[in-house]
């Protein structure tokens, strides 16, 4: 009805003044949410990884620091002989063990030291079957750690001199040597690296500590 009058209007046609959108209006709309849509979704993968990532630093932080825990438990010496003859006995202690639980496990090809025996710088898994130290650590068997070799040094004393002409004596890990290469420490202490990282991938984390030996 206009001014009473009742007006036909064909179809598929509107009234001058009548509210509408063009074909062009749609499809611009349509391409800004698109836009937005896809701007949304080119971020899901990058806050999954971020997240991933943060899980993965924070298990391994938490293992590095329980490998540690464990030297100082069994009074592993740091140096050469000290941490080759662990790998003697964590494998001795791990056969012990699942003997005695009959289960059939056994160190060298278990969920244990996989890598080359007596190798302490390869890579190692964690002992999670029952009753071992790892039993209960959820996706354990997707981590592995080593001690880092080229990070593996003595302390020994070296001289600095200072601006007066004075020498000063610091004790210092030794730079250009490891204890694999032979170095020892006169005073019994060393720099030794834990390297733990998720199986297969290069996302891990590197703790440090200084262990001294024990008599």
């Amino acid at each position: 009805m206009v001014n009473g009058t009742k007006v036909s209007v064909a179809p598929g046609r509107r009234l001058d003044g009548e509210a509408g959108l063009t074909l062009i209006e749609v499809l611009v709309a349509i391409f800004v949410i698109s836009v937005g849509v896809i701007g949304v979704m080119a971020t899901v993968p990058v806050g999954v990884d971020t997240a991933q990532n943060v899980i993965v630093q924070d298990n391994a932080v938490t293992l590095t620091q329980s490998k540690f825990a464990e030297f100082r438990r069994d009074r592993i010496n740091p140096g050469e002989n000290g941490l080759t003859s662990y790998h003697l006995f964590c494998r001795n202690r791990y056969n012990a063990l699942h003997v005695v639980l009959g289960d059939g496990a056994t160190f060298e090809n278990e969920s244990c030291q996989t890598a080359c025996p007596g190798n302490f710088y390869a890579w190692h898994d964690f002992p999670h079957k029952p009753k071992d130290d790892y039993e209960h650590f959820a996706d354990i068997d997707e981590y592995e750690w080593r001690v880092v070799e080229e990070q593996h040094r003595a302390v020994y004393q070296t001289a600095v001199t200072d601006s007066g002409g004075n020498a000063n004596g610091y004790y210092v890990p030794k730079l250009g040597g490891t204890v694999s290469g032979g170095d020892t420490s006169p005073i019994g202490l060393y720099l030794v690296t834990v390297h733990v990282r998720k199986r297969g991938t290069s996302k891990g984390f590197m703790y440090q500590t200084y262990m001294t030996s024990y008599d």
